[in-house]
């Protein structure tokens, strides 16, 4: 499949930069995680931290993408770690666990 980012004589190159930079994110941006066994669990930190990287997150927001990412059986053990996800170096501490 090949994605046509020609805007024609009307397109400016702000927009199609703009374009570009979407694509670029949703393409390194890790899919949500379910916490099944099925998933490899340290690949998905993997690609969160260079996700995390390329956009320069600062810890806040690394912690709110994280909370967002998780989902079903992931969001309840996440739910239930009191007060261990209170930043971004306790979750990834848990992780290893």
């Amino acid at each position: 499949m090949q994605i046509n980012f020609d805007l024609g004589a009307d397109g400016d190159n702000a927009d199609q930069e703009n374009l570009m930079n979407m694509v670029e994110e949703r393409a390194l941006l890790p899919t949500h995680f379910r916490g099944t066994p099925e998933e490899d669990a340290a690949e998905w930190w993997r690609r969160l931290n260079t996700y995390n990287q390329f956009k320069a997150n600062d810890d806040a927001a690394k912690l709110c993408l994280a909370k967002a990412l998780f989902i079903e059986a992931a969001y309840d053990w996440l739910d239930n770690l009191e007060p261990q996800k209170d930043t971004y170096d306790h979750l990834l501490r848990w992780n290893v666990r």
